[in-house]
């Protein structure tokens, strides 16, 4: 099937428009959704959604900083154990994010005051997360709206050379399997399962991920996350912090020089 555009309300001239925009760009990038089940990219003047229908009721993800737990993560950032794991590195370093999904880590980061690069290989996912920014950039709030700034999104998959600056840090989460179970994380991962289901836009590369406590899409291959972190290493001056599941082993290659262990996730760390 294909996945659908559609304006809402159908008779709003902007969001017609956008429409028609956001086509362009799906067009330009070359993406054609290859899956089985029904899409439809809802578009509004000021808002995206991303819309599964075929059931009883259409699921609709719609990434949003504003409310809801990733407030909650912004306000504490300097206590999540993603930002402990990047280490000590300065107030103004650069950080990146190498598999942005809907962009909860690389807010994060922002909001310790990191620059961050991130990185969205998928053209759709990439659309979802740069409106979820650009809304936060305007909801009235000059604190999250200054975290949105410092977060430049890179609408491809990781390239040191598309890089600003040097790397200071680097943050990286490979797709694997859900390890939460309440209905809020299953509807938000079976719509971006059923995105992720096409043919794979840019193969050989890690796939979009999305935050590890809420992640539930297809593994990448461990050959390819290994090949997305080895051109990482050398392209950072600090650590590499790539989040697995407690339980796993190490992606191949690279052997990390320490580890911070949840009960869910683990932290494997890096050097160049």
């Amino acid at each position: 099937m294909t996945l659908e555009l559609r304006p809402a309300p159908e008779d709003d001239p902007r969001a017609r428009e956008r429409t028609r925009a956001l086509q362009r760009r799906l067009d330009a990038a070359g993406y054609v959704h290859g899956g089985d089940a029904a899409l439809t990219l809802e578009v509004e003047a000021d808002r995206l959604s991303l819309v599964l229908e075929g059931g009883r009721k259409p699921l609709r993800l719609t990434p949003d900083f504003v409310r809801g737990r990733q407030g909650y993560r912004q306000a504490r950032a300097a206590h999540e154990t993603l930002v402990r794991a990047v280490g000590r590195i300065g107030d103004d370093a650069h950080v990146v994010d190498a598999s942005a999904g809907l962009g909860r880590d690389a807010l994060l980061l922002a909001a310790r005051g990191w620059r961050v690069s991130a990185f969205e290989r998928h053209p759709v996912v990439a659309l979802l997360l740069e409106d979820a920014l650009q809304r936060a950039a305007h909801a009235g709030d000059p604190t999250l709206a200054a975290s949105a700034a410092r977060v430049h999104l890179f609408p491809q998959a990781f390239a040191a050379d598309a890089l600003p600056a040097p790397a200071d840090a680097a943050v990286f989460d490979p797709m694997f399997p859900q390890r939460r179970k309440n209905a809020a994380v299953k509807k938000d991962m079976q719509i971006l399962q059923a995105l992720m289901d096409a043919p794979d836009p840019h193969p050989g590369q890690a796939s979009p991920a999305e935050d590890t406590e809420e992640h539930d899409a297809a593994s990448d291959t461990e050959s390819d996350a290994a090949a997305t972190l080895a051109a990482l290493i050398p392209a950072t001056r600090g650590r590499v912090v790539v989040k697995r599941p407690a339980g796993a082993v190490p992606l191949p290659g690279a052997t990390p020089v320490s580890a911070i262990q949840g009960r869910a996730v683990r932290f494997d760390l890096y050097r160049a």
